[in-house]
């Protein structure tokens, strides 16, 4: 997509442009991601980092600044401070059951961050899926904001406004408005503005 607008301006992008990953991207990540060690934390710790930004699309600053105090495993609830606001997330069994494997592995059990790297500092975006990314070194342009593009790609697909992606994830109008776009050019947009006005009219 981003080489057909180059070659209709005839001219290269000076800024880098980031579209979500595809279905078939996502699957290589999630097999990557379900093959980390369970027993090293650090290179857990990035599944779970992986499957918050497919799932939700979080902008990274928000997991990076996750507090160990804002998760709590017991009853499946991550608190997501996001500026002036507040999320009590709950999350499903499977995100549960990795973040009780990450808490009995961790070498830094009283931590202030969620998630460190193997000193005991907090991530930084270039350590947050330096495994992952290393695995995939020879497909382009993957980093945590195309994963995280890809959540709030599902979160359209889901039906959640503008607004509510806006709040729960910290991605700007934009941002989301230019998933929204790169999902209709992903379809026959036509068909599916007709298919939800005719049931609208039922």
């Amino acid at each position: 997509m981003i080489e057909d607008i180059e070659k209709c301006l005839n001219t290269k992008l000076k800024q880098e442009i980031y579209c979500p990953i595809d279905d078939k991207i996502e699957i290589e990540i999630i097999k990557i991601c379900n093959n980390l060690k369970k027993s090293d934390f650090y290179k857990f710790g990035q599944k779970i980092l992986c499957n918050l930004l497919l799932k939700y699309g979080f902008k990274l600053n928000l997991l990076v600044n996750l507090k160990e105090a804002d998760v709590n495993d017991i009853d499946g609830i991550i608190t997501i401070r996001n500026k002036d606001s507040v999320i009590n997330l709950s999350v499903d069994k499977s995100m549960v059951s990795d973040i009780r494997q990450y808490n009995m592995v961790h070498r830094y059990p009283n931590r202030e961050y969620f998630f460190l790297n193997t000193k005991g500092n907090k991530i930084t975006s270039s350590s947050a899926l330096a495994t992952i990314q290393e695995k995939l070194e020879e497909v382009n342009n993957i980093n945590t904001t195309t994963l995280a593009l890809k959540g709030v790609s599902k979160l359209i697909q889901k039906g959640l406004t503008l607004s509510e992606i806006k709040y729960l994830t910290g991605f700007e109008t934009k941002k989301i408005e230019d998933v929204s776009m790169w999902l209709m050019n992903q379809e026959d947009v036509e068909s599916v503005i007709n298919n939800k006005l005719n049931l609208i009219d039922i």
